[in-house]
């Protein structure tokens, strides 16, 4: 996961728009909610200022937000957590080997958060909504370092701004993609596979799987289907419908469950009890025949096998 990086420009009380302290604690409100739903996405902020000190508007901040009692105490303690969890702090003095100037009111506006940003190749800033300014999804500016031989190198550059949930989503898109595009074998996947797929448990044995045939012609297909599998169960109600999962899902017929072909299809489960994965999906990678074996329990999508098409009466293995 990445770390973004806190925008300081956003609670400058000469550029923000909070004139009051009760819209300024419906600004932290919404933040901390915005704060949890990051969480789900990236490792953390990174700030390089004490949080606490930080003003929504004059006589009202960080601080003050805490001892509010119209503040519900649920959106106080996630935001303690979440700083005490997931917020790093930098030395800024680490990062003054270049600016990043952004027009502001036909002024340039010095943003460390952008240029720590920059540095870091993180790209991208996390904003409060106390402006207009930061609900973009982009912050464009003016970057200048100094090269190896001291030159000044100035050039226009844009960072990536979060501040709505819109902007969460789009984010949450890239950053699958990144890792879809790092999976080149059976290996990769099986290391990634709880950041790729969090709403499904793979059992031991599907390592194996995966470590006998990890070539990437054979994987890609595989992480199609995971990824169908991944989107139906983040949304799971509790009530599995083959049809609508898609990928001409299905489960045995009952010669095979009723015979001593069922067999093929028991596997460990990650509490190491045994049981019967009937429900499976095909797919075509090394060979012609995959099969992704699952069983839903519990709200649970548990996956056991991911292999060659097991044996019915009429496939022979």
């Amino acid at each position: 996961m990445v770390y973004v990086v806190f925008n300081e420009l956003s609670v400058k009380l000469e550029i923000n728009k909070i004139t009051s302290s009760e819209v300024a604690r419906k600004v932290m409100n919404d933040f901390i909610d915005f704060l949890r739903e990051l969480k789900k996405i990236v490792k953390g902020v990174i700030t390089f200022d004490a949080f606490y000190e930080l003003k929504i508007t004059t006589g009202y901040g960080i601080n003050e937000w805490l001892k509010d009692p119209a503040v519900e105490q649920r959106r106080k303690q996630l935001f303690r957590t979440f700083l005490n969890a997931s917020c790093k702090c930098v030395d800024k003095n680490d990062y003054l080997d270049g600016e990043f100037k952004v027009r502001i009111n036909e002024e340039k506006q010095n943003a460390l958060g952008c240029q720590i940003a920059i540095s870091r190749n993180e790209q991208t800033v996390i904003s409060i909504n106390t402006n207009h300014l930061w609900r973009v999804n982009q912050i464009e500016g003016e970057y200048s370092r100094l090269d190896d031989t001291g030159q000044i190198i100035i050039s226009e550059e844009s960072m990536e701004n979060l501040s709505k949930i819109e902007h969460l989503t789009k984010l949450a898109t890239k950053i699958k993609e990144d890792r879809f595009n790092r999976i080149t074998s059976g290996h990769d996947l099986w290391e990634e596979r709880e950041k790729l797929f969090p709403d499904l448990v793979f059992c031991e044995r599907v390592k194996d799987d995966l470590y006998t045939n990890p070539e990437k012609h054979h994987i890609l297909p595989v992480m199609k289907r995971l990824e169908r599998l991944q989107s139906y169960f983040s949304t799971y109600n509790g009530i599995y419908m083959p049809e609508e999962l898609g990928f001409d899902a299905r489960t045995e017929s009952e010669t095979v469950r009723n015979s001593d072909l069922k067999r093929f299809r028991k596997f460990r489960m990650p509490d190491g009890s045994e049981a019967y994965f009937f429900d499976h999906i095909s797919y075509t990678g090394k060979f012609p025949d995959g099969r992704i074996h699952f069983r839903v329990e519990k709200g649970i999508c548990y996956v056991g096998y991911i292999g060659r098409h097991l044996p019915t009466p009429k496939h022979k293995t």
